[in-house]
């Protein structure tokens, strides 16, 4: 179904400038609401806009509301084209002879174009007829001197339309915060009665002070008498009554004696409500009034001192109601010095590209700042303020005061395309096409109202951020209010040269190309489950894309399969080492595995890694061997004739047969025999560059570029480029990095292309005729033409063929080759299926699942031969290899590993040679390709065991990243009682395991030593018996016992003697030596008497207490156990020194015998 507006040209004689009925009323808020709804919910912001057009300042003509629109069609049937807001000024106007008059200055405010108009000039025609009309407009009342505005958008956009920018843009800001004693402040707060003889007040004093002219400019002061005021309260007192309840009493503060006073007048501004946004909710100071200005700043004392306890008194007003700022404009040097004096903690703010006061001037000469002197450049002047985001001005295209708040009061944008474009356009005409049966006339609809109601409601509390690995994250798909605000988030990453309020209209036009369309795009966010949507934390974001694939089996059969395209990761900064990004790119792995698989088979996900190659390579998606591209630079030249530009509409016929030539060239048979995987380079993947590179360009200059490509030579024997023109930052910005990239060169011919691009490849030198060199030469230098004359300055093509690369080398053509080691770097996930995700998903046992994945793996094969991979793991006994010999006679060559000792044990004899060991079979767990099987068979001592493990679609580079299955089934499957689907999936189990119930009992304290001596020797010592079993069979026992004798010997000559230690005085805290180590004594054989009468009174002897032996012990007795070889007694003993150097060294004693 589409749908069409029948526009206008914007030079058409046909477009006026209109006032809306009661309908296009409604209809122009609606849409304004879009960029001024501030705090308030649609139905209050229309209720709002309604109330304000009757405050003293808008009625009788005050205000008068303007629309662009067709003149032939009837009203509440016109497009709204275009909408501004005028209000007239009583404005002084001091000249050169220093007469004061008295005239009026219009004042230009809510410049909006309908989003679906933009780009095609109507702002620019309603400015243009607005600028005729307003020199004569409401001339009855007085002579116009000017027109006036505050631009959101930078100095150029209204400059061109004759508003010129003033230097008059810096502002005080002081943060709020709650005044001890506040009551006790010696000022008078100024509530709504008092006003209006303030106003006048301050009106006969600018009569009085203004009529000099030392600078001999022309002055102009807007005046800011009571009907401003009054506009600003009658604002903030309907807003505060919506969100608190009530309406703030005090409208500024006020001290001194007549005639020598100072005063403040004040408003409370909510861009958000103050629960979700207090960043931007501002108490601005509308006007400042110093009676009695003293020049010398040594007699400001008293003056500064008054001054300190209005500004303490607008802090705490601002604290008091949920403000975060008090913002005072435009300060003079006089109040600039005295602020400055009060110790009151300020910064001062240039505004750059925001509320920047514009002049159109309608009197003599040029009206700008070298004959005009603007005064009282206040808040008042500009009654609707833009906000800002992300430290960018928000730009709407087509006109200033564009700005988002953070209550999302933006995502209607989102809602023109998703929920129906026409639920917002009340009262236009528009023709739509035949199958398109829509009305004509429509009225906004309440669940578009009861959308926006509840994006404009509360968003979370920043509360204590849960674990990254919390059961309560998911990762879900983002709403359309959702997406508006990651694409806020990003702008200042991914904005390149646009505003924020630009990036934002061009992500909304990409969401809706062919590529994204219908699902084709998809936005992920981690949130909490138990949280609503639209009012969830994103922890994380991406987006995926699903791309038209190609993938060959070993016989060359090419099948049409899906891979995902992974895009804009994103982790706000609030969130970022948390480990959501972690998350999220964990699940989204898990998740893409089957999304969208009844269109076709999912292989695989591709990303493009700005962060290096580790960090996604933990995840599965491990980097492509090869990352690099040519480099050229941009040519000033003609245009090869032999050349030929492509348009828009050529490229669906260069795509389809570019897709030919891709299939003819993967079904033919690869040397290596490994699959082939390619993403078609289709239409739908062009058009979303274009759309992308269209409104960068209409931004910058106004214009799109005809040229997407460029084809030269003959068919069959033709090379084509297709390009995009891509601006990170503007063109006259310094140093501007913006590029022209080769989207797809295709040589006709080309044998290398379409398989595995290496740069080692073998050049087909002599193959290609000289006009198919001529013909890519051609293409290459029209691409460097188009950079140049679009001021770009590269041209990049990414992965040429080995063939491309070898004629570029030959020819004349300046580039270079770049490496890519941080930056876009390609990196694939191929989808494996494990055993226990199959098992865990379908609640069957594992050998069940094992079965499955056999059954699958040999039928699929059968079909289609080379299209399902196996990881098997194979279970028995294996001889271990031998590592292979690389030194020479003995040597240990350079930069070989040697074994080195520490210290070893010189014992009393010669050490016998050392016997060979003998091969001992292992058994083994081993994970294989199904391509290694064979090779791992072979080396098997006997029977083994083979399953499969996983199944993809692909040959697995990285085993290790089948671990990713294996922590995707815990994470997934974590909730299940172990103990009840273990017996399900066959989780191999100790039969008499119960469950612990009750507390966890107390471990058993380990005796003392001086315990152990009063109880005795043990009856026996299992834990040090001396006696050993002989490493394989072909050792001939020793008797035991002389087997015990032996060993008795060694031990008797290995620990030296403790009686001579035991008997010295403790004058001092000694040593950790090895024979007062608890750890030593423990295992310290008796003596021999002791062993004598130990084994003679045996029989009558009764059992010693059983003492408890420490864990540590236990480790260190095994480590210190002596075998009957005369090599392992060796290592025995030099491992007995290492224990004992490492507790003498390490001051272990302590730790041992606690």
């Amino acid at each position: 179904m589409e749908c069409t507006l029948a526009l206008p040209n914007a030079q058409s004689p046909d477009l006026y400038l209109a006032h809306p009925t009661s309908g296009e009323f409604e209809a122009i808020y609606s849409l304004g609401f879009l960029e001024w709804g501030d705090a308030l919910t649609l139905p209050q912001y229309l209720e709002e806009s309604a109330f304000l057009t009757n405050v003293p300042l808008a009625r009788d003509g005050g205000m008068s509301i303007w629309f662009l629109t067709d003149k032939t069609l009837p009203p509440d049937h016109r497009p709204i084209l275009c909408s501004c807001e005028t209000f007239r000024n009583h404005t002084f106007l001091s000249d050169q002879d220093g007469r004061l008059n008295r005239g009026i200055t219009h004042s230009v405010a809510s410049v909006f174009c309908n989003p679906q108009y933009r780009r095609r000039g109507y702002a620019t025609r309603l400015l243009a007829e607005l600028a005729k009309k307003l020199p004569n407009w409401q001339a009855e009342t007085g002579q116009c001197i000017g027109s006036i505005l505050f631009s959101d958008i930078g100095t150029i956009f209204y400059a061109k339309r004759g508003w010129h920018p003033f230097p008059l843009n810096s502002q005080i800001d002081i943060d709020a915060k709650l005044v001890p004693n506040a009551s006790q402040l010696g000022i008078k707060y100024i509530v709504e009665e008092d006003l209006n003889q303030l106003c006048k007040d301050d009106e006969a004093m600018i009569r009085e002070t203004k009529t000099s002219t030392p600078t001999g400019k022309v002055r102009m002061m807007i005046v800011p008498d009571l009907d401003h005021m009054l506009w600003h309260i009658r604002k903030e007192d309907f807003a505060c009554d919506k969100i608190f309840g009530k309406q703030p009493r005090f409208k500024g503060a006020v001290t001194g004696q007549p005639d020598n006073r100072r005063w403040v007048i004040w408003t409370h501004r909510y861009y958000g409500h103050p629960h979700t946004n207090t960043l931007e909710n501002t108490l601005y100071i509308l006007r400042v009034v110093i009676e009695n200005q003293i020049a010398d700043p040594e007699q400001r004392e008293h003056q500064v001192g008054q001054m300190r306890e209005i500004l303490w008194a607008a802090q705490h007003e601002a604290a008091e109601w949920d403000l975060r700022t008090v913002k005072l404009w435009d300060p003079g040097y006089l109040l600039q010095d005295i602020v400055k004096r009060t110790g009151v903690e300020n910064r001062r703010v240039e505004r750059g590209d925001e509320s920047i006061a514009s002049l159109m001037w309608f009197g003599k000469g040029s009206g700008k700042e070298d004959m005009v002197e603007w005064l009282g450049n206040e808040k008042p002047m500009k009654r609707l303020s833009s906000r800002w985001r992300d430290g960018a001005p928000a730009y709407d295209g087509c006109g200033h005061r564009s700005g988002y708040g953070q209550h999302q009061a933006f995502f209607s944008r989102i809602q023109l395309t998703l929920v129906g474009l026409q639920q917002l356009y009340a009262l236009i005409q528009v023709e739509i096409t035949s199958d398109c049966h829509l009305p004509q006339t429509i009225s906004p609809s309440p669940p578009l109202h009861d959308l926006v109601t509840a994006a404009m409601e509360s968003t979370p509390l920043q509360n204590e951020l849960p674990d990254s690995d919390s059961p309560d994250l998911q990762l879900t798909q983002a709403t359309p209010e959702e997406c508006a605000k990651i694409w806020t988030n990003t702008s200042a990453s991914w904005r390149d040269s646009l505003p924020v309020a630009t990036y934002l209209e061009e992500q909304l036009c990409l969401s809706d190309v062919p590529l994204a369309a219908h699902g084709g795009m998809t936005t992920w966010i981690l949130v909490e489950k138990n949280t609503l949507p639209n009012c969830r934390r994103i922890f994380c974001s991406c987006e995926s894309f699903r791309k038209r694939s190609l993938m060959t089996n070993t016989d060359s059969k090419v099948e049409d399969v899906i891979v995902y395209g992974i895009a804009s990761v994103f982790c706000p900064l609030d969130y970022r080492r948390r480990g959501y990004a972690a998350r999220h790119m964990k699940e989204l792995a898990e998740i893409l595995r089957n999304w969208q698989s009844h269109q076709a088979r999912v292989v695989g996900s591709v990303l493009y890694s700005d962060i290096g190659k580790a960090y996604y390579a933990k995840f599965g998606w491990t980097p492509h061997a090869s990352n690099w591209h040519l480099e050229f630079p941009p040519v000033n030249m003609p245009k090869p004739s032999m050349a030929q530009e492509l348009i828009q509409d050529d490229l669906g016929g260069i795509c389809r047969r570019d897709e030919a030539v891709i299939r003819a060239a993967m079904a033919k048979p690869t040397h290596s025999g490994n699959k082939l995987v390619t993403i078609l380079p289709d239409l739908d993947h062009m058009l979303w560059h274009i759309g992308k590179e269209d409104f960068a360009t209409k931004y910058l200059f106004g214009q799109t570029p005809r040229a997407k490509g460029a084809i030269a030579g003959l068919p069959g024997h033709q090379a084509w480029a297709i390009w995009t023109h891509r601006y990170y930052m503007h063109p006259n910005e310094e140093p501007a990095d913006n590029v022209l990239y080769i989207l797809r060169l295709v040589v006709e011919g080309d044998d290398s292309a379409n398989g595995p691009l290496s740069r080692e490849n073998t050049c087909f030198q002599g193959a290609k005729q000289e006009r198919q060199i001529e013909s890519l030469i051609a293409v290459l230098q029209h691409a460097q033409a188009e950079a140049a004359e679009w001021q770009l300055n590269h041209v990049k093509l990414w992965e040429p063929t080995p063939w491309v690369q070898d004629v570029i080398g030959k020819s004349n053509i300046s580039h270079r080759i770049v490496e890519r080691e941080e930056d876009s770097v390609a990196s694939c996930l191929w989808m494996q299926v494990s055993y226990r995700n199959l098992s865990r998903e379908l609640k069957v046992h594992s050998n069940v699942a094992k079965r499955l994945l056999f059954q699958f793996h040999k039928q699929q094969n059968a079909k289609k031969p080379g299209s399902i991979h196996a990881v098997y793991v194979i279970t028995g006994y294996t001889i271990p290899v031998a590592p292979p010999t690389s030194s020479q006679n003995g040597t240990i060559m350079d930069g070989e590993d040697a074994h080195m000792q520490s210290s070893p044990f010189m014992s009393s004899s010669m050490p016998q040679p050392e016997e060979e060991e003998e091969q001992v079979a292992v058994k083994t767990v081993t994970l294989c390709r199904e391509e290694d099987l064979e090779e791992v068979k072979s080396r098997a001592n006997g029977r083994v065991s083979i399953h499969v493990y996983s199944l993809g679609p692909s040959t697995i580079q990285n085993i290790q990243l089948l671990s990713e299955c294996n922590r995707a089934v815990a994470a997934k499957f974590a909730a299940e009682d172990p103990l009840q689907a273990g017996r399900q999936y066959g989780t191999i189990q100790n039969p008499r395991v119960q469950r612990r119930k009750g507390p966890r009992p107390i471990p058993a304290q380990p005796t003392s030593a001086a315990s152990r001596a009063i109880a005795g020797p043990k009856a026996s010592t299992p834990a040090v018996k001396t006696e050993s079993k002989p490493e394989s069979a072909r050792e001939t026992k020793a008797p035991p016992g002389k087997a015990t004798d032996s060993s008795q010997a060694k031990i008797k000559d290995e620990v030296p003697q403790q009686s001579s230690q035991q008997k010295k005085p403790a004058t001092k805290t000694p040593g950790l030596k090895r024979e007062q180590s608890d750890i030593f004594k423990s295992f310290a054989k008796p003596s021999n008497n002791t062993s004598r009468q130990n084994t003679g009174s045996s029989a009558g002897a009764s059992p010693a207490p059983k003492a408890v032996i420490h864990p540590s012990r236990i480790f260190v007795a095994k480590s210190l156990t002596i075998i009957s070889s005369r090599k392992h007694q060796l290592l025995k003993m030099k491992r007995y020194q290492m224990l004992h150097e490492m507790v003498r060294k390490w001051n272990l004693e302590p730790l041992i015998q606690a």
